[in-house]
């Protein structure tokens, strides 16, 4: 027999990651096991134990993937707008439209948003959820933040990134993407044309 090579063990694990995210999208973690994921991959138990020890491990890993996944969708969305991502505000709001449209997936409704509260804890989910998405926004509002606004770019990221997550589970529920888009986009640039106005105010009175 052949000896296996690293290329083969990277292989298998590629294989094991990506049928993990087909069956927990489609059945849940609750009914989810390394038995079964084995079998539909065609490989023994062992070489799925070889690469993650426990459900909880593999979990954690499918989560961190598709989690990165959404961040680089956001910042691919983002840079697709007509200035190429140099205007900070549209890249923002095309960002944001990537964000609901990619996270339609099921495996992203059912393994992010639905299962890996619960799975990880809101601790662990949440510590994920800023370094991969949330980080994004807080460098966006920081960014944004005039030196008369007073308000806490963190505060801002985590109610935006709350939101957005809440407004994505509504969506899936068999909600018209493109009318709530429509909806919060408008919403979104009231408050920037808003804030615009309030800045040059600020500036006139100085």
């Amino acid at each position: 027999m052949a000896r296996r090579t690293p290329e083969d063990a990277l292989h298998t694990k590629e294989t094991v990651l990506n049928t993990a995210i087909r069956m927990l999208s489609s059945e849940g973690y609750d009914q989810f096991s390394l038995n079964k994921l084995a079998q539909n991959c065609d490989v023994t138990r062992g070489a799925v134990y070889h690469h993650f020890k426990n459900k909880e491990t593999l979990f954690l890993e499918v989560a961190k993937f598709l989690l990165k996944k959404m961040g680089e969708s956001i910042y691919r969305w983002a840079q697709s707008g007509p200035s190429g991502g140099k205007d900070l505000l549209e890249a923002f709001l095309y960002g944001t439209r990537g964000f609901l449209t990619e996270s339609q997936s099921p495996e992203y409704q059912r393994i992010i948003l639905l299962d890996a509260p619960a799975v990880l804890g809101m601790k662990k989910w949440k510590a994920m959820d800023d370094e991969y998405t949330t980080s994004t926004l807080l460098n966006v509002f920081t960014q944004l933040k005039s030196e008369s606004d007073t308000y806490d770019p963190a505060v801002l990221a985590q109610a935006f990134s709350g939101a957005m997550n809440q407004l994505s589970r509504w969506i899936s529920n068999e909600k018209d993407i493109d009318a709530s888009y429509s909806h919060l986009e408008r919403m979104l640039k009231g408050f920037i044309q808003l804030k615009h106005q309030r800045t040059s105010r600020s500036t006139r009175t100085r």
